[in-house]
This record gives C-alpha cells, structure tokens and sequence, in this order.
C-alpha cells in the first residue's frame, strides 16, 4: 500500500449488477487471509492437475505440476491474480468492509456483470498497488536481469 493510499484510505465505487458498492482498502488481517487462499488455491490446482493426469502419470508431469505449485504458493496473490477466483476473493474481501451483508458466492454472481480489467484497476487503486505486470515472475523463478556491457554491480 503506497504511503497516500494509507493516509486517505478512500473507497472507491464500482457498479455491479444494478447497485453501486464501495471497494475499501484490505486491512492488514485481509492481505493475510488473501495471500493464505491463494497459496492455497495453487495447491488445490496442483491436486486437481494431479487427479486428472492419473497416477500414472510420468514423473516429470507430477514434479512439474508440483514446482509450478510452489512458485505460486510463494508468489503469494501476485502469482495468480489473472484468475476469476483470485479477483472474486480479493472483490470479496475489499467490499465486505462496507457491505458485511455480501458473501463470497453473492460477490462472484456479482462480478458477471462487471468488466474485469476496470475491476482489478480499482483494487489496485484503492489498495495502493501499481499495475501487476500479466506474465509476474515470483521470487522462487525470478532471475536477475542481465547488465549491459560496462555495467558495474557495485554502486559508487
């Protein structure tokens, strides 16, 4: 959360279905229950993948749906934001603030009628995030950039 968002902390409306809701920012228990769903969301698609491929599936497939896993785990929301349910979970949690009444279920009937890419811009705006890049690499894949010739690594 950028330093301005924390001292205005001003919802943001967005219109879903026929009403107009107010998205807030998460609280700090709300970042933590969003990040612990979607490092258990990437789990139970790791297990989905597994069931389906069989178990006799080749050990590559498994130990690759498995290290996928982890990457996603790791990268925390971040790692999954282009899914509906990561959207809907994160909607759900920035409106229940303002709108105790709403349930998950309720929020992703909701969203059907919202366009998706206005939606994650005004998450990202009321909680201060700058725009996630669509292919983020996570902390368990990410690579350092490579420096250009005549590049120093120290700093002077």
């Amino acid at each position: 959360m950028s330093k301005l968002t924390r001292l205005t902390a001003v919802p943001v409306s967005i219109k879903l279905g026929d009403e107009l809701y107010r998205l807030s920012p998460l609280s700090l228990k709300s970042w933590a229950v969003l990040e612990t769903w979607a490092e258990e969301e990437a789990f139970r698609k790791a297990r989905r993948l597994l069931e389906a491929a069989g178990k006799g599936a080749p050990e590559v497939i498994t130990k690759t749906i498995w290290d996928k896993a982890l990457a996603e785990a790791g990268g925390g929301y971040s790692a999954c934001t282009d899914t509906f349910a990561s959207v809907a979970m994160f909607a759900f949690l920035s409106l229940k603030f303002e709108h105790p009444e709403l349930t998950l279920d309720t929020v992703q009937d909701l969203l059907s009628t919202v366009n998706m890419e206005e939606l994650r811009e005004k998450l990202n705006t009321v909680n201060g995030i700058e725009d996630v890049p669509k292919n983020l690499k996570t902390p368990a894949t990410e690579k350092e950039p490579e420096k250009k010739t005549g590049e120093s690594s120290s700093a002077t």
